[in-house]
This record gives structure tokens, C-alpha cells and sequence, in this order.
């Protein structure tokens, strides 16, 4: 017996030729089409005569569960009632009887037919074990992947319709055009549209960590190591020092580096890994955050054992196109894209497109600014911070990160005026309120709209008048006097004043209170208009004068500085002159030409301090022809603070601080709180003179 003959009879009790009473010779002599179209019909009419009711696994045992039914070649009425019914395998009808399918919709004997007689053909081919008995797909085998046989007959279906309407050249995967598409049409679009790798290669494939730890494992041992201690870690090690480990010479391990990038690139470039590093370059273009290239390539984030570093850190290494650091990562490298910011930014301030005159840009304008960036919105704030800028109430400070800076973003935010304590509560950072107070009056870009209100010059506000100013307004409506009962009732109604100021101030140079009436003060009772001790910041220390000022751009830019007037007698410099005075590094130079002192560039000492922006500082003027720049302290307490602010060291004696505070101004030591606080507001500093009273 042959072998056809041998396999045929060991399954001919469960498939249903016998019915047909066709035996085993009859079946081994099958050879064409037609012969086995023709055997097939017989068995079909046997079985819907004789076998309606018995399963058709039972029937068709030997046919693989898998075995597409689109693949049979079904007759179109069949094929679409097994799509509504969502029946795809010979599996999915295994448990079903020509009698229960009859009960489906729309099928009739005919379509039945074309069931039995493709399931018999299909039996044939097994029990032949040939393919020479064709139908119309590949035939499903456990051999082939299950994901073949389907894929390859939904594109069939999909090219069929297509042809059907009269579309052979339509894309087959338009989703847009298939929106009227027969059920079955439908169902295998989304079929492919949700094929995923792990479907095709359900073992994971070959994954950029597999690829790059098989090369790994080719390469010589001594490449592997040094490419792990220097290409690729986080703190390269010297050639000496691996090559004392290795037993070779520095040039031998300077070799082995090279020979091995070489492999790596050359497997980057045009090898198995070329696909993702074409990716990755195409998403390093401009700037986009370390996080977002990993979650739009998550293979990035394996691991090679051998080197114990990430894919992404590999690739970096061996591709100069772009760079990744600090979590950025940015193309051609991170301190360009670093320059094109800071460069946009900067522009774009000085073009107008801040908020302000003084270089505030709002982050969402920003975001249109940044040049090639691929950011998402929460994470370009922190691009900027990482660019040097500071981000102070969702404003770009492009003019400066100092204190300055920081209170215009404020100010800018608000829209109005606030109180230098509500400003300082906003700054986010550390600062005293009198140092925050030294910024706000002595920079141009703010102006003084109340007695406790801030505002930004650019609003052109009514500037806020000190007292002695309202004095004089008082005095110059009423011919040159008036009560101090009615100065202190016209003051304390008309303006934010106390009246305990008012009548300090009337008491005080320029005016004088005798008998109950402020009047100025006759000829020059008090010192000179242009005294030291009547400048304002100017201060006299045991061996030296202290000038209290803030840095600004313009000093560590290496710009001069105007100095009060005051200061050209102290260093005697005449009008039109010159003089050098001795400094830590260098001659400081300073200069009468205009209508003030000049002083020349400081940036070397305060670099030498590290000072930055909003900083208070003292210009030292010493009695021996030195000058220095030094830093003002933070006081502790109220009188405390007055004493740092004039340049004396901390006092622990209430009286001997009442003393140097008197000897700062220029006052006799019998003087107490109230001939300081005098002398503070007829030297303008009304925010000391505001401390002490509150004592």
C-alpha cells in the first residue's frame, strides 16, 4: 500500500469520502483540478444529505484549525455571511453543522455547497500532502507564521473592492476611503491598522540593545573595555591608567579605541542600527527635552550589558550631528542651541517684543521665539532657566536676573503699584526690605509713586514728593510761612504723611519752627547744600567715606558711574579734572568732566567679589588714596539695620550704636534718635528716618 494510500485509511473514518463511497485508491489517484472539483461536489451532496448534523471538525479533522476561511475561495454569499457571523478560521467553525449554518441569514444550499466542497479540497491537499490541488490563497500551514496567510488575504479582500469600484490604483491603506466599505472590507483595514510588531515577531526581533550587544560580543574584549571606560562613560578614564590594567601600552589603547568606534559607527551609519539612527537625527533636530526623545522612541532607554550604558548614550557618543547633556538634548550641539536662545531672546527684548521698556517677555511669547524648538509648553520654562534667564511671574527677565530685574517682572505682572513689601513677598529670593528699597530708589526704571507704593517710570505716574518737597509747595502758597498746626492739618489731610514727619522735617534744614511757625531757614544755618554730610548714601566711617549704591548691568558691563559731587572734595578732584586712587587690582580712575564725577569701570573688583546684578554695595573712599568696593551687610534688627546700611560694623551697645550712627551723619555726640532721624530726612533718606521712628 502506498503512502497516501497508508495515511488516507488511518483518517478515513473521520473525514467523509467514505460517504461518497470513495475509498482510499480512488482518493490516492487525484492528480488535477478537476478530478478533485469533481470528488469534492460528491462529498459535498453526501454530506447535506446524510451528515447535516455532525460537526464539521469532526467531519474535517485533518484540516489545520488556523487555515483561513477567506483562503478557501468561498463563494461571495458564504464568504459574507461568515464576516457578519465574524467567523475567520476553519476553527471559528469547527463546532458548527451544515444544519445550524443553514439557520444563518442569507445562506442556502448553495453557498453550504461552496463550504463542503472547499473544506474537502482543502482535506484532499492534507491527506495528498501536495499543493499541486490550488486554491486561491497560500495555504496555511503551523509551519508559517498564523499573521501571513491573514495579512496577505485582507490585502486580497482590500485590492478586490477596490478593483470592484473601479479604483486599481487607490492606496489600499486610505483609511479616508473606506468609509461606505462592506463590513468585511472594514474589518480587515482595521485588522492591519492594529498589526503590530510583536504580532510579526512575537520572540521581540532584533532590538537596537540585541544588535549592539551581539556586536559587542565579536568585538575583542579590549575594545569592549575601553569603549566602557572612555567613549562611553560618565567619567572618561585616562589611556594610562587602562592601559596599566590591560598590560599594553597608552598608544596600543589609544588603537583599540579607535578600531573600535570605527566598528560602531560604521554599524550606526549603514549597518543594522542605521534605521534608528537616521530617527534619532531626525529627532534631535532644534532642541527637545532628553524625556520627550525617549517617550517618542522608548528602545532608547535599554540598556547594553556590556557597556552598562543606555542606547541613547551610545549613539550620542558615536553621532556628532547632535548632542545630548544635562537632559537637553539639541543639534549640532547643546551650547549652540544655548547661544541661538539666549541671542532670540536678548532680540527680541531690544525689538519690542518684551512688555516692557525694561526687557520682560512673557513665556508664551516665548514659545514663537525660541528658534528650532521641539518643547512642550511646562518644559520650555525650564529650557530658559537652563539658558541663564530667569523666570519671575511666568516673565522672561532678557534684561537682567538681578533684583532690578525681578521687581520690574513684578511690577509688570501686577499692572500697578505695590508697596516694596508686597514686591519683596514676589521676588523669590533672599533680600531685606531696606536693600530691596536701596534698588527701587536709586534705579531710574522705577519711580515712587506713594509714600509705601512702586510703580515702573515707563507708566509716567505722578511722581511721589517727599516731604520736604510739600513743605516747600506749603511755604511757597503763603509767602514764604506758615503755622505748623496748619502745615501739619494741610500734609496729614492732602497726602499719605504722619504728623509726627511733618513736624521732624520742619524742624530740620532747610526749615526752621520758632514760636509755632515754619518759615526756611535764614542765610546758611545748617551745612552747605553740597556737604558730605548732606549727601545723600554718603556716609563717614573712622578712616574712610562710604558711598552706599546697587551694581547694575552697566558696572559689570565695565560702564562708569556717576558720583555725587560731594565726593570730588573728599578725593580733591577739581572740576575738569582727574585723579587715580589705588585699588586691589589696579589704579581706579576718577573724573570731573561733565556735571558730575565720573567713576571709572569697576568690573574687575566686582568680578572679583562675584557680585551680580541688584546687589548693594559701598564705593569706599579711604582717607590714605585707596578705594575698594565693598559689600553691604544684612543688619539684625532695626537699629542693626540702620548701622549696615551707613557702613558701621554690628554694635552691641544701644548707646554707642546711637553714637556711630551720629558720627556716620555728621552730628554731635549729645545727639540722640530724634537729631538722627532730622538729619536722615534733610539728607533724603526717608527710608532709615521711617526705621528709627517706628522704635
Amino acid at each position: 500500500m502506498t503512502t497516501i494510500e497508508q495515511r488516507a485509511v488511518a483518517t478515513s473514518r473521520l473525514i467523509p469520502y467514505a460517504i461518497a463511497g470513495i475509498d482510499a485508491g480512488q482518493l490516492a489517484t487525484v492528480d488535477t483540478p478537476e478530478q478533485a472539483r469533481k470528488l469534492a461536489r460528491l462529498v459535498a451532496l453526501a454530506v447535506m444529505a446524510d451528515r447535516q448534523h455532525v460537526p464539521l471538525g469532526t467531519l474535517y479533522s485533518n484540516v489545520y484549525s488556523g487555515t483561513l476561511l477567506r483562503s478557501l475561495g468561498l463563494a461571495t454569499r458564504m464568504m459574507n455571511a461568515l464576516m457578519r457571523e465574524k467567523r475567520s478560521t476553519f476553527e471559528s467553525i469547527s463546532e458548527e453543522s451544515v444544519a445550524s449554518i443553514m439557520d444563518w441569514s442569507h445562506v442556502g444550499e448553495l453557498s453550504i455547497l461552496s463550504l463542503i466542497e472547499s473544506l474537502t479540497i482543502e482535506s484532499i491537499r492534507d491527506v495528498k500532502g501536495t499543493t499541486d490541488v490550488p486554491r486561491p490563497m497560500a495555504e496555511a500551514r503551523p509551519s508559517v507564521a498564523p499573521w501571513v496567510d491573514a495579512t496577505v488575504s485582507d490585502f486580497h479582500l482590500i485590492a478586490e473592492w477596490n478593483l470592484m469600484l473601479g479604483r486599481p490604483n487607490s492606496s489600499l491603506l486610505a483609511s479616508d476611503e473606506y468609509l461606505n466599505a462592506p463590513y468585511e472590507v472594514a474589518e480587515s483595514l482595521r485588522r492591519l491598522s492594529a498589526l503590530t510588531a510583536s504580532e510579526l515577531f512575537p520572540m521581540g526581533g532584533s532590538t537596537p540593545a540585541i544588535i549592539l550587544q551581539r556586536q559587542s560580543e565579536e568585538m575583542d574584549p579590549r575594545m569592549t573595555a575601553v569603549l566602557k571606560r572612555r567613549s562611553f562613560a560618565d567619567a572618561p578614564e585616562t589611556y594610562e591608567g587602562i592601559a596599566v590594567d590591560l598590560g599594553v601600552s597608552r598608544e596600543r589603547v589609544r588603537q583599540l579605541e579607535r578600531k573600535a568606534r570605527r566598528e560602531l559607527v560604521s554599524l550606526v551609519m549603514d549597518g543594522a542600527m542605521s534605521s534608528i539612527a537616521v530617527t534619532v537625527r531626525a529627532q534631535a533636530t532644534g532642541v527637545l527635552a532628553l524625556d520627550q526623545l525617549l517617550r517618542a522612541i522608548p528602545s532608547l532607554r535599554e540598556v547594553v550589558n556590556t557597556y552598562e550604558q543606555p542606547i541613547w548614550r551610545i549613539l550620542d557618543r558615536l553621532d556628532d550631528r547632535y548632542e545630548i547633556a544635562d537632559g537637553w538634548c539639541a543639534a549640532p550641539s547643546i551650547a549652540a542651541a544655548r547661544g541661538m536662545t539666549i541671542q532670540a531672546l536678548r532680540a527680541a527684548a531690544r525689538g519690542g517684543v518684551s512688555v516692557s521698556a525694561q526687557h520682560v517677555i512673557p513665556v508664551d511669547t516665548a514659545l514663537s521665539i525660541v528658534p528650532g524648538h521641539k518643547l512642550d509648553a511646562d518644559l520650555l520654562p525650564q529650557w530658559i532657566n537652563y539658558c541663564g534667564f530667569s523666570i519671575v511671574e511666568s516673565l522672561v527677565l532678557a534684561g537682567g536676573a538681578g533684583t532690578r530685574g525681578r521687581a520690574i517682572a513684578v511690577l509688570v505682572s501686577e499692572g500697578e503699584p505695590l508697596s516694596a513689601e508686597s514686591i519683596l513677598d514676589r521676588l523669590g529670593e533672599e533680600r531685606s526690605l531696606v536693600g530691596l528699597k536701596n534698588v527701587l530708589g536709586s534705579d531710574s526704571a522705577f519711580s515712587r509713586v506713594n509714600r509705601d507704593l512702586w510703580g515702573l517710570s515707563e507708566w509716567e505716574m505722578s511722581p511721589y514728593k517727599p516731604i520736604r518737597e510739600l513743605i516747600e509747595d506749603v511755604l511757597g502758597t503763603n509767602d514764604g510761612s506758615v503755622s505748623l498746626s496748619d502745615l501739619v492739618d494741610t500734609l496729614t489731610s492732602n497726602f499719605n504723611v504722619m504728623a509726627t514727619s511733618v513736624i521732624a522735617y520742619a524742624a530740620a534744614h532747610p526749615f526752621v519752627t520758632e514760636a509755632g511757625t515754619v518759615r526756611r531757614r535764614p542765610g546758611d544755618a545748617g551745612a552747605p547744600a553740597k556737604s558730605p554730610w548732606l549727601t545723600r548714601r554718603l556716609y563717614r566711617q573712622p578712616t574712610a567715606w562710604v558711598y552706599r549704591t546697587v551694581v547694575t548691568d552697566e558696572h559689570l558691563r565695565g560702564s562708569g558711574s556717576v558720583l555725587p559731587i560731594a565726593v570730588a572734595a573728599l578725593t580733591h578732584l577739581d572740576r575738569g579734572g582727574k585723579v587715580e586712587l589705588r585699588s586691589s587690582d589696579g589704579v581706579q580712575g576718577i573724573s570731573w568732566k561733565g556735571i558730575q564725577p565720573t567713576l571709572g569701570s569697576i568690573k574687575r573688583l566686582t568680578a572679583q567679589l562675584s557680585l551680580e546684578a541688584g546687589r548693594a554695595v559701598f564705593f569706599t573712599f579711604w582717607d590714605d588714596g585707596r578705594f575698594s568696593v565693598d559689600e553691604v551687610r544684612e543688619g539684625n534688627g532695626v537699629v542693626d539695620t540702620v548701622l549696615a546700611q551707613v557702613g558701621c560694623t554690628w554694635i552691641a551697645s544701644p548707646r554707642e550704636g546711637v553714637q556711630a550712627l551720629a558720627d556716620a551723619l555728621g552730628l554731635s555726640g549729645a545727639t540722640g534718635f530724634d537729631g538722627i532721624i532730622a538729619r536722615l530726612r534733610a539728607r533724603r533718606e526717608d527710608d532709615l528716618a521711617e526705621l528709627l521712628e517706628g522704635l
